[in-house]
C-alpha cells in the first residue's frame, strides 16, 4: 500500500509539472500493468529503481515519463512491446492533457529501450542507461535480476533460453561501451562486464553452450 501511494504521489506531481492533470484511472491502469503477477523482472521494483537512478542525475520530466511506461507493455516474445508502450503514453498525455510535443518526445525514448545499436541523442541514451542499469548492481541483486528474468521465460525450454541469451549476452560485452553516458559509465560499466563475465563463466550457461 505504501508503494502504490508513493508511487501515485509521483506520478501526479510528473504530471502536474508537465502541464497536464492527473487522471487516477490512467495511473490504475499502468500499476497495474507494472504488478502484474506474470511480472517477475519487468515489474514494479524495476520500476522504483529506474526512478531512483532518476533522482541521482538531471533526467529532467520527459525522461521521467518516458521511463513510466517503458516497459508497461511487456509480453514475452513479443517484439513490438516498446512501440505498444509508446502508443500507450500518447494516448495517455492526451487523457490527461500533457502537451502533444512533450509526449511525442517521450514516445520517442520509450522505442529507444528496444537496445538497438544508432542512438544518439543524449536523452535517448540516459533513458536506455537507466533501464540497464541493472547489470551493474551487486552480484547478489544481478543475479537476482538474471533469475527473474528466466521465469518470465519459464515456457521456453531452458536449454533453449540459457542458449539465446547466452549468445545475447556475449554479443553485449562485445560493444566497446555497455553504457553510453559519462556518468553510468563511470558508476556501473566495470561492475557490469563483471557480472556478466563471471554469469558467462558459471556452470549456468557453460553447461548450455
Amino acid at each position: 500500500m505504501q508503494l502504490l501511494a508513493g508511487l501515485a504521489a509521483r506520478f501526479r506531481a510528473l504530471v502536474e509539472r508537465l502541464g497536464g492533470t492527473f487522471v487516477a484511472s490512467v495511473f490504475d491502469r499502468l500499476y497495474a500493468a507494472w504488478t502484474a503477477p506474470s511480472r517477475h523482472y519487468h515489474d514494479g521494483r524495476h520500476l522504483v529503481e529506474c526512478l531512483m537512478e532518476v533522482d541521482t542525475v538531471a533526467a529532467g520530466d520527459v525522461a521521467e515519463l518516458a521511463l513510466w511506461y517503458h516497459d508497461v507493455i511487456y509480453v514475452v516474445g513479443q517484439h513490438d512491446c516498446e512501440e505498444q508502450s509508446a502508443v500507450m503514453l500518447l494516448t495517455d498525455a492526451k487523457t490527461m492533457g500533457i502537451p502533444e510535443a512533450t509526449a511525442n518526445e517521450a514516445a520517442a525514448l520509450v522505442t529507444a529501450t528496444a537496445h538497438a545499436h544508432g542512438r544518439a541523442a543524449p536523452a535517448a541514451d540516459l533513458v536506455v542507461d537507466i533501464d540497464l542499469s541493472i547489470l551493474g548492481r551487486d552480484p547478489k541483486r544481478f543475479m537476482e535480476y538474471e533469475l527473474d528474468v528466466e521465469k518470465e521465460y519459464a515456457a521456453i525450454p531452458t536449454p533453449a533460453f540459457r542458449k539465446g541469451r547466452g549468445d545475447f549476452l556475449e554479443k553485449f560485452l562485445e560493444r566497446p561501451r555497455l553504457f553510453a553516458t559519462e556518468h553510468f559509465h563511470q558508476k556501473y560499466e566495470a561492475q557490469a562486464r563483471a557480472n556478466v563475465k563471471a554469469l558467462l563463466a558459471s556452470p549456468r550457461y557453460t553447461d548450455f553452450r
